[in-house]
């Protein structure tokens, strides 16, 4: 299986998941990608491909060219994206070594720090994720949406954004909450997945 699914499966027995039938496991780091349990079960659609929310059109330009390896939503929104932002708007203003050792999590602390350059980034990407967002919870409308990946230390701060954004413009406000499993959560859900596999749901239940 892929590490998204495995995370939300993870995340569905020991995370923040517990005591829920249906969760939406959302991770953003490198690209954007989403884990869907419905029932208690991984959803993976007719092609496996449930979940590449990293593909979704976030406006009507990203239909005028074609995505490949990254999706339109990841070029604009995902870490790496926030990154690559970070280093244009302070190029000439920062030394190339400076510029290599930016990431998503130094833009998040300097948008933290009212940062103007830094704030005008997390704005836009936090636009884009709300989308994303809205768009995953009014097709499965799952009882909690989960936020993990490379930027799941920032999660707090993004979470309260995209819940601003949301609210009074989708039916329900989301449950959105930062993972608790962070880097561990794959590891885990794979775990699970096996037994699963090999021993079945009732003595996996059993067990824990």
């Amino acid at each position: 299986d892929n590490d998204v699914n495995l995370s939300a499966f993870g995340e569905f027995w020991f995370g923040a998941g517990q005591n829920v039938e249906n969760l939406v496991w959302i991770t953003i780091g490198t690209g954007i990608g989403a884990g869907i349990i419905i029932d208690g079960a991984i959803f993976r659609g007719s092609h496996m491909s449930s979940g590449e929310i990293g593909y979704l059109i976030p406006a009507p330009q990203s239909l005028e060219q074609k995505y490949h390896e990254f999706g339109a939503l990841e070029q604009l929104a995902s870490g790496t994206a926030i990154t690559l932002q970070a280093r244009q708007v302070l190029r000439g203003e920062r030394t190339k070594e400076q510029l290599n050792l930016i990431t998503a999590e130094y833009v998040f602390e300097a948008a933290r720090n009212k940062e103007t350059w830094a704030e005008d980034i997390i704005r836009n990407t936090v636009d884009y994720l709300a989308q994303a967002v809205a768009a995953v919870c009014l097709c499965f409308d799952p009882d909690v949406s989960v936020i993990g990946g490379g930027v799941v230390q920032s999660a707090d701060f993004m979470i309260n954004q995209v819940l601003l954004r949301l609210e009074g413009r989708i039916p329900f406000q989301p449950v959105l909450v930062p993972s608790l499993l962070g880097s561990k959560a794959a590891a885990i859900g794979a775990s699970i997945g096996l037994l699963y596999e090999v021993l079945k749901l009732y003595v996996v239940r059993r067990l824990f």
